[in-house]
């Protein structure tokens, strides 16, 4: 396992967000829906878990339903999909080091924006509405539940 230094980490994670930024946009746009839909189908399972949980079992239920999104980043990482999170990180890192220009450092970061939230629209209108996965009973007093609580 390598071993690297906080200037080295830096370094590469400003190679990495030349390489990012340097996708062309088609590349980018199939990635970033992948990645928006990979993390929407992880929420989709958290949810499945949570709302389909005895009441009995209490703060446990949501601690199952956090133990399995990750599969939606583990998902990204297999696929190599292009995650608005990490772009955030890397691109902005290679703007600053002089390594690219702003336009496209907002390039990149307004199609991995898009393809992510049509990625994850996707997602929720597919298994959501057309397969009807949280449309009804528990599953949609849940969605309507974490909602309301975010806004």
């Amino acid at each position: 396992m390598a071993s690297y230094k906080p200037g080295q980490i830096a370094e590469k994670t400003v190679e990495t967000g030349v390489a990012k930024a340097n996708n062309p946009w088609t590349v980018a746009v199939v990635l970033g829906f992948l990645a928006g839909a990979f993390i929407a189908l992880g929420f989709l399972l958290d949810i499945r878990v949570i709302a389909s949980a005895p009441k009995e079992w209490g703060s446990i239920a949501n601690f199952i339903g956090a133990a399995v999104f990750p599969v939606g980043l583990v998902l990204v990482l297999i696929a190599g999909g292009e995650l608005l999170t990490g772009n955030m990180m890397a691109v902005p890192l290679a703007r600053w080091a002089g390594r690219i220009k702003t336009g496209v450092m907002l390039r990149n970061l307004a199609i991995i924006t898009l393809s992510n939230f049509a990625g994850a629209l996707f997602v929720a209108f597919f298994f959501g509405h057309v397969l009807g996965l949280t449309e009804t009973g528990p599953y949609l007093d849940k969605v309507v539940d974490m909602a309301g609580h975010k806004l």
